[in-house]
């Protein structure tokens, strides 16, 4: 893995287990504070896969065969990763 895929990781772990602690223990005066930046990360992954799906749809950059396999895990991947957003939010805000 590469330094900074770590460094992300290790923040947005850190960021959301704290929040959740926070939200246990009932301190809510920092429970989003703590969680903001792994929102952040969540919606840059999200935003990111979101902005190049048109690529890995029939006939783009990385699909140039129109492989519907291809475009159908390139979605399912980008649900995975809104679902995962909506995790995040319901987790820092709720």
């Amino acid at each position: 893995m590469k330094k900074f895929q770590i460094i992300f990781g290790t923040t947005l772990f850190i960021s959301l287990v704290l929040s959740a602690l926070l939200r246990l223990l009932g301190i809510e005066q920092y429970q989003v504070i703590s969680g903001v930046p792994g929102l952040i990360i969540l919606f840059l992954i999200f935003l990111g896969h979101f902005v190049t799906l048109d690529e890995d749809l029939a006939g783009g950059w990385s699909n140039p065969d129109a492989s519907k396999k291809v475009a159908l895990l390139s979605v399912g991947e980008l649900a995975l990763k809104l679902i995962a957003l909506l995790f995040g939010l319901w987790l820092v805000l709720s």
